[in-house]
């Protein structure tokens, strides 16, 4: 069930993503001023693979422990439009992403996630990184 959150992000397929959450799914961290629910996804999805139209989710390791699934993936995709407040630099980025999803009763009730955004943002030419 973990693997077609990817596939959805690939496909950009957000109604195959909304499928796969609960309806009081969480996001974590939460952005405080920009919080993403079950609603709130797919838009979510169509900015990222707007900015990235190429973007692709490659899982590398998928472990599981009870009702959560922790995937290793990497990120990447050539930025096209402006993310995060930067404009593009038509460069590209391939980012260490690590997700837990937890699942209740066939849905995800909570995903966890953490991405390597400095080295994303360093290889996008945003922020170079000094020795």
């Amino acid at each position: 069930m973990a693997k077609k959150w990817y596939q959805a992000f690939n496909t950009k397929d957000t109604v195959m993503l909304q499928s796969l959450l609960d309806e009081h799914w969480q996001d974590l961290p939460a952005d405080p001023k920009h919080p993403v629910g079950k609603k709130e996804v797919g838009t979510l999805l169509i900015h990222l693979t707007t900015v990235f139209p190429d973007f692709n989710c490659e899982i590398k390791d998928i472990l599981q422990d009870g009702n959560k699934v922790i995937v290793r993936s990497v990120l990447s995709g050539e930025q096209h439009f402006p993310f995060m407040g930067f404009p593009s630099k038509g460069k590209s980025m391939s980012i260490q992403a690590v997700d837990i999803h937890e699942f209740k009763n066939g849905k995800i009730t909570r995903t966890w996630h953490t991405e390597d955004w400095l080295t994303g943002l360093n290889q996008l030419g945003h922020m170079p990184i000094q020795p």
